[in-house]
């Protein structure tokens, strides 16, 4: 019986360490990906600005902007404005004018 409860021990303790394991590995995943995305928006707003002549705080409002206008991830709008050298044009698919309106 004590060997049971051994054996049990030590199935859980090993179990224990392999979720430890795999949960650092998600979270040190997860903490690359959104340094990456950091890295491109922060790219892009700087690449912006410059192009545009706005500020830095201008260009994120732009890129942010953009992406919640068409559905996108930040990250996603900054990739493009590196690759492309300005925002992305709208995503195929159904066209709304209204959306494209200045506010008022």
């Amino acid at each position: 019986m004590a060997q049971a409860f051994a054996d049990a021990a030590t199935i859980g303790l090993i179990h224990a360490r392999t979720l430890r394991h795999t949960d650092t590995g998600i979270i040190d995943e997860q903490l690359h990906g959104a340094l990456h995305g950091r890295i491109l928006i922060e790219q892009a707003k700087g690449y912006l600005a410059a192009h545009r002549e706005v500020s830095l705080g201008d260009a994120f409002d732009l890129m942010r902007d953009h992406a919640r206008r068409h559905s996108l991830l930040l990250s996603t709008v900054a990739q493009s404005a590196i690759d492309a050298g300005d925002l992305p044009g709208p995503p195929a698919g159904p066209h709304h004018p209204a959306e494209d309106a200045p506010a008022e």
